[in-house]
């Protein structure tokens, strides 16, 4: 899957995920995946974007 980093800063991070605007299955499917992942505090989509806007603990930047 592409994806490509868009613009990050400590505890956000955001992502350009081409497949996200053509299926939204996958969309669904990791965002499940990031809600149960430690160190995630927020996830949204912009499917106009494609782009996966993840917010997370810095503190915990290795599980990353």
């Amino acid at each position: 899957m592409e994806l490509s980093v868009r613009h990050s800063i400590p505890g956000r991070i955001r992502l350009h995920v081409p497949a996200l605007r053509h299926r939204p299955q996958l969309a669904e499917t990791i965002m499940l995946w990031l809600h149960n992942q430690e160190g995630i505090k927020s996830s949204r989509i912009n499917y106009d974007c494609a782009s996966l806007i993840i917010g997370y603990d810095p503190a915990q930047t290795d599980v990353l």
